[in-house]
């Protein structure tokens, strides 16, 4: 999580031991690629995600599941300090969402979305623009990029749609902008979500 009164997170204390970590957004992505290998195995697909992200020699096998879980709370946590709890302080439980965007089939329209808000050329920026500072510029695209309008295509609930013609108008969308190994057939039972 980027903090604006902290240094970006270059290192991860482990013990007593500490790993410097390579966050460049690209070996981000490149890792979590290989975690989606489906020829790896569980053990070699933490062996690469590993080898990207952690600068030297991997630590004993032993703790790889366990490096990767911080390193993958790390990454993703937008908040680690609020969680949402009932009256009681127990917490709530989080409703299952459907992605509305993929890193790897949407990258024409982020490197896109980048270049129109930023003027930012993503793959100049290769190996140079840490994972915090890129989560925080692609959660502050405006809505007029086609990456944007994009996700909320896909993120439309046809349930709260009444007007016929209009749903029948987003189904179509959602169908050509549906993301690969998703069901995007418009049915009612499409709820709205986000990443």
């Amino acid at each position: 999580m980027l903090r604006l009164n902290e240094d970006l997170v270059e290192r991860l204390q482990f013990g007593k031991s500490c790993y410097q970590l390579n966050l460049s957004f690209d070996n981000v992505l490149t890792a979590y690629d290989a975690l989606r290998d489906k020829e790896l195995n569980v053990t070699d697909k933490l062996e690469v995600y590993l080898s990207f992200l952690i600068i030297g020699p991997l630590p004993r096998k032993r703790i790889w599941v366990e490096l990767y879980n911080l390193i993958d709370q790390l990454l993703f946590s937008r908040n680690s300090t609020a969680k949402k709890v009932d009256l009681n302080g127990n917490p709530m439980p989080r409703p299952k969402q459907k992605p509305d965007f993929d890193f790897s089939f949407d990258a024409s329209l982020i490197f896109a979305a980048f270049w129109q808000t930023y003027q930012i050329d993503l793959l100049k920026e290769r190996g140079k623009l840490h994972w915090f500072k890129f989560i925080a510029m692609l959660d502050g695209l405006p809505e007029d990029t086609r990456f944007c309008y994009i996700r909320q295509i896909r993120a439309t609930d046809l349930a709260e749609i009444k007007d016929k013609e209009q749903k029948k108008t987003i189904r179509k969308q959602k169908q050509l902008f549906a993301l690969p190994g998703l069901d995007e057939g418009g049915g009612e039972e499409d709820g709205g979500w986000d990443s």
